[in-house]
C-alpha cells in the first residue's frame, strides 16, 4: 500500500486465497497500519489463522483504539521494537520512570520515551565529563560519549563499542495479550538456528 487511503481488501483477499500465514506491514500509525489490521479482522483473515506482523511504527497504545479494540489484536498480531517497552523495564529507575509518567499524564508512555531519556542522560554525563577536563566543546563532548564504556541509566547498564553502537542494542519481538503488548522475545542473529 502506498498511502493510508488505499483499500487493502483486494491484497488481503489474494493473501487468503494464496494460503499466506502472515501479512507483514512496514507501516506507521498514520500510513495505513491500523486500517490493514482492521481489514484483516473484517475480511476473516484472523479467523483463518493468518497473523499480522508490524514494526515499531504501529507499536503504540494508540493502535488499540485505532483498530477497534484490544480483542482484534490479541492472538492475531506480532510486533518488533528495538528495546523493551517502558512498561516492561525491570530495573528500579525504569520502573520509576514508567510509574511517574503514567501518574502524571494518565497514559502509557511512547515506546521510545525511555530511550530518548537515556540518550539525554548520556549527553548530560558527557557534558559533565567534558567540563571536568576543562574544555566543553563539540569534540570533547563527542569524545566523552565515545569513551562511555559502562553507563548506568534508566534502561540499565550499557555503553558504546568501537563503532559507536550502544551495547544495550537488543531487538525484541512482541505479541499482544489481553490489553497490552507482551511477551518480549529477544531477536538475535542466531535465533533461526533453533527453528524447525
Amino acid at each position: 500500500m502506498e498511502t493510508a487511503d488505499a483499500d487493502p481488501r483486494s491484497a488481503l483477499t489474494a493473501a487468503l486465497r494464496d494460503g499466506a500465514d502472515l501479512i507483514y506491514g512496514g507501516f506507521v500509525l498514520d500510513s495505513g497500519g491500523p486500517r490493514v489490521i482492521q481489514a484483516m479482522y473484517d475480511e476473516g483473515l484472523f479467523d483463518a489463522g493468518i497473523k499480522f506482523m508490524g514494526p515499531d511504527g504501529v507499536l503504540s497504545p494508540a493502535l488499540i483504539e485505532q483498530v477497534g479494540g484490544a480483542e482484534i489484536l490479541a492472538g492475531n498480531t506480532y510486533f518488533t521494537f528495538g528495546g523493551l517497552l517502558p512498561s516492561l523495564l525491570s530495573d528500579e529507575a525504569g520502573m520509576r520512570f514508567y510509574t511517574e509518567y503514567v501518574e502524571q499524564f494518565d497514559e502509557e508512555p511512547d515506546p521510545y520515551s525511555v530511550y530518548s531519556y537515556a540518550a539525554m542522560q548520556v549527553v548530560l554525563s558527557a557534558l559533565e565529563t567534558a567540563a571536568e577536563s576543562g574544555t566543553v566543546d563539540r569534540a570533547s563532548v563527542l569524545g566523552a560519549v565515545r569513551n562511555t564504556a559502562t553507563f548506568e541509566g534508566i534502561i540499565g547498564t550499557f555503553g558504546f563499542d568501537e563503532n559507536g553502537d550502544n551495547t544495550a542494542g537488543v531487538y525484541y519481538g512482541y505479541d499482544f495479550e489481553g490489553e497490552a503488548f507482551a511477551n518480549p522475545t529477544a531477536i538475535t542473529p542466531t535465533m533461526h538456528e533453533s527453528c524447525e
